[in-house]
């Protein structure tokens, strides 16, 4: 399984958000539009890689904190994956707020182990991995001081997304496409999606943001 999709797992059970989410408003049907708050991925998945721990130079007793923490978080998703019921949508929707209650969680507990050295290079790897997503945290719209209107923007682009993932997953569960299909077009929706928002920032923004993806990473 790919480090892209690791990071991306709560993202691909199903749409939603958690933790006291931007309001940015409502759409001409009402509908609201809101952005996350939290970081867009699990990082206990990301940190897991060999190749990621070698680059931040955990420590022997922050590699084996990381490992434990990446094993429970596993765990937890698991085990509100295992309960799902498939042909309820409040089932779905429920098990959704779980595993991104439990990523936030999670993520919460791994930052303080790094450095802020550590820290500052993580964000580098996540801008490299998870491209235009990285919209969706935000800390990253603030320091890009987005306007409103561009929340906006990115917010509908977000509903679209999370509306197209359930499509995708509907689509599999019906037995419509195989699994690895399934896996193939929530892969080219997170491509679209991420692009998408990146074209939504100015030049002058879009070069802060490029900025942030530091050195790049062969992973």
């Amino acid at each position: 399984m790919s480090i892209t999709r690791l990071l991306l797992i709560p993202a691909a059970v199903a749409a939603g958000v958690i933790m006291s989410p931007d309001a940015i408003g409502q759409e001409a049907g009402g509908a609201r539009l809101t952005l996350p708050a939290q970081r867009p991925g699990a990082i206990p998945a990301l940190i897991a890689s060999d190749r990621i721990q070698d680059e931040l130079r955990l420590t022997e007793q922050q590699k084996d904190a990381v490992h434990s923490l990446r094993v429970r978080h596993r765990d937890a998703v698991r085990k509100v994956i295992k309960g799902v019921d498939p042909t309820s949508v409040a089932s779905k929707q429920a098990a959704q707020s779980s595993i991104q209650a439990i990523t936030a969680k999670y993520n919460a507990e791994v930052l303080p182990l790094l450095t802020l050295g550590q820290k500052n290079r993580l964000t580098e790897i996540e801008r490299q991995i998870l491209g235009g997503h990285m919209l969706l945290s935000a800390d990253v719209r603030e320091k890009l001081a987005l306007t409103n209107d561009q929340k906006a923007k990115l917010a509908k682009i977000h509903n679209q997304h999370q509306a197209d993932v359930s499509e995708i997953n509907g689509w599999f569960e019906k037995g419509d496409v195989s699994n690895y299909g399934r896996i193939l077009r929530l892969r080219e929706e997170r491509q679209v999606q991420a692009a998408a928002m990146e074209k939504v920032l100015t030049k002058a923004q879009r070069a802060e943001f490029d900025a942030m993806a530091g050195k790049p990473l062969k992973i």
